[in-house]
């Protein structure tokens, strides 16, 4: 299934998403300032090591309507430097904004000596400019001021610089004392607002970061869509997926990479969790692969679904494995069914032969016994040999279907203990070799087959080898456990006997490649008429530590007749 990365606090992607488009949200509403400030000091200076006019020229602009200024000058110097920066200001009803435009520096001048001997240099409307010089109220009374505010602040380097605010002189101002007020909460207001944005943007830069990293951190694909289709982001699973860049795929359409039919059902569901706002899970193929595809909601702070995460895990490999245990599953029920039905061949044409012809000969053994006495031993002696090749026949069946047993024996010693029961039942000569399998670490499952199979693979070679001899090896290479099984016997034609298997519904050869499936091996048959036939089979295998078992040893094992 696709797997959602999450933080340790439960958090996915889709809640990161929202989150952040929260936070745009609320930094669009404080873009009252045009940059962004680092930091900023107790008096309100910002450290960029220049002066810029920027907060202050704001709060100059708001303290002036507040005080019902019509014109107004405002100089914002640093001091120590040959130049400064003046500005000047006009407002009306018709710029109710106001605006700043450049006045010669000469004109600062003017004003600088004074200011230097005072630190706060308060005139009011009723001083009438008359604390003054000749040359201030001659440069004041020409553009109509008649009220002026000065306060000076130190910069955190230590430099000393001054704000001036002048009145027209057709309004009832404020008392100056106010506007400094007013002023200086209007300063630290905005800085107080630049700094929340700066502390807004920071945040989102390290959510977006973090965003990023949970896109990719995923090996499955993932994307994040508008409701539209268009793409946002997309992780480097699904950009090398696409075939595309994650620069380049941002703002084309998700639809336009699948065929139209996976697009129109793409597009479906991504409307559906549009509309509902609840996620959906669902399979497709693209191209030969299986997806298994989640999409999840993202909503902005108004709780409406605004963006998808699209997530895409490739499951083709576990299709591909489910079709093969079906496969598997329906072959071992077609050959457990061709098993039944030779059982009860071999008990009808045989036991039950065998049975009826002993009735048969029970029927007449009175006439025997009239007849002469040699007759009727004749006749006892015929019910005996029947009987022998009942219980013979019976006991190869139940020697067929039962498996070789292990107890409480290692692998090795159980398989040469039956190859040995083997050789001396029916006289083949089998060889057995083993090496290095005490270094190795085998599941009983593991075992279970491997005997099975040598058991199939020696009753093929006494049923329809005519072999006089078997040699098996069974070796340990890391990381695998190799089995050979190398008859003299008379051979046959592979391709032609595996067809015959299928249509005759028999375990033998196909039996034992289902076997060696099981434990995911792989098996290779050889074989040609006149030339014996070989089998190999390779088994995954563990390596176990050599100090830690010593229950067995390299064994070769020559049996015989």
């Amino acid at each position: 299934m696709t797997e959602v990365i999450q933080l340790p606090t439960g958090q996915s992607l889709a809640d990161i998403i929202t989150e952040n488009e929260a936070l745009r949200e609320e930094i669009k509403d404080r873009r009252a300032l045009d940059r962004m400030l680092a930091s900023v000091s107790s008096d309100f200076m910002n450290v960029t090591g220049e002066w810029t006019g920027d907060v202050i020229e704001k709060a100059l602009k708001r303290v002036a309507r507040f005080a019902g200024a019509k014109r107004g000058i405002a100089f914002l110097v640093p001091r120590g430097q040959d130049e400064c920066i003046l500005f000047f200001e006009w407002i009306s009803e018709e710029d109710p904004e106001g605006s700043f435009e450049p006045i010669s520096p000469q004109a600062f001048s003017v004003f600088l000596p004074p200011m230097r001997e005072e630190k706060i240099l308060i005139l009011s409307q009723k001083s009438e400019l008359a604390d003054l010089n000749f040359e201030q109220r001659q440069f004041l009374t020409a553009r109509g001021f008649r009220a002026l505010v000065g306060l000076y602040l130190n910069s955190r380097d230590g430099k000393e610089g001054g704000i001036f605010l002048f009145g027209g002189p057709e309004e009832e101002y404020l008392w100056p004392e106010e506007m400094i007020t007013r002023f200086l909460k209007t300063v630290e207001g905005l800085f107080i607002s630049s700094m929340r944005q700066v502390e807004l943007t920071m945040e989102l830069k390290k959510r977006e970061a973090l965003a990023s990293a949970l896109l990719n951190a995923t090996t499955d694909s993932a994307a994040l869509l508008d409701t539209e289709g268009k793409i946002l982001a997309i992780n480097s699973s699904f950009s090398r997926r696409l075939k595309i860049s994650q620069n380049h795929a941002k703002g084309k359409h998700f639809y336009d990479f699948f065929s139209r039919d996976l697009a129109r059902f793409r597009r479906k569901q991504v409307k559906a969790v549009v509309k509902s706002g609840h996620p959906v899970r669902f399979e497709d193929d693209n191209n030969g692969l299986v997806l298994s595809n989640v999409i999840y909601p993202v909503f902005d702070i108004r709780g409406v679904v605004e963006q998808v995460a699209f997530y895409s895990h490739d499951i083709t490999p576990l299709k591909d494995a489910e079709q093969s245990i079906r496969t598997l599953t329906g072959e071992l029920v077609l050959a457990q069914e061709g098993e039944r039905q030779r059982i009860a061949y071999d008990l009808h044409d045989n036991v039950a032969q065998e049975l009826a012809t002993l009735k048969i000969s029970c029927d007449t053994l009175v006439d025997a016994a009239r007849k002469s006495p040699s007759e009727f031993e004749k006749t006892v002696s015929g019910f005996s040999g029947i009987l022998q090749s009942s219980i013979n026949t019976v006991r190869e069946m139940a020697y067929e279907l039962q498996p070789p047993t292990t107890g409480n024996m290692s692998l090795v010693d159980t398989i040469y203990n039956y190859c040995d029961e083997f050789s001396e039942r029916f006289g083949i000569s089998v060889d057995f070799y083993t090496a290095g399998m005490h270094n190795v670490n085998l599941d009983k499952e593991q075992q279970h087959h491997i005997q099975r199979i040598i058991q199939e693979a020696l009753n093929n070679v006494r049923k329809h080898a005519g072999a006089d001899g078997v040699i098996i090896r069974l070796v340990a290479a890391h990381p695998h456990v190799i089995l050979r099984i190398d008859d003299d016997g008379k051979g046959f034609d592979v391709a032609r006997r595996m067809d015959e298997v299928l249509r005759e519904k028999r375990m033998g050869l196909r039996g034992m490649e289902n076997r060696v499936r099981l434990i995911k091996g792989r098996a290779r048959i050889e074989s040609t008429p006149g030339d014996g036939t070989h089998l190999f089979f390779e088994i995954p295998a563990e390596q176990v530590d050599e100090m830690n078992d010593h229950t067995e040893r390299d064994q070769y094992y020559p049996l015989f007749t």
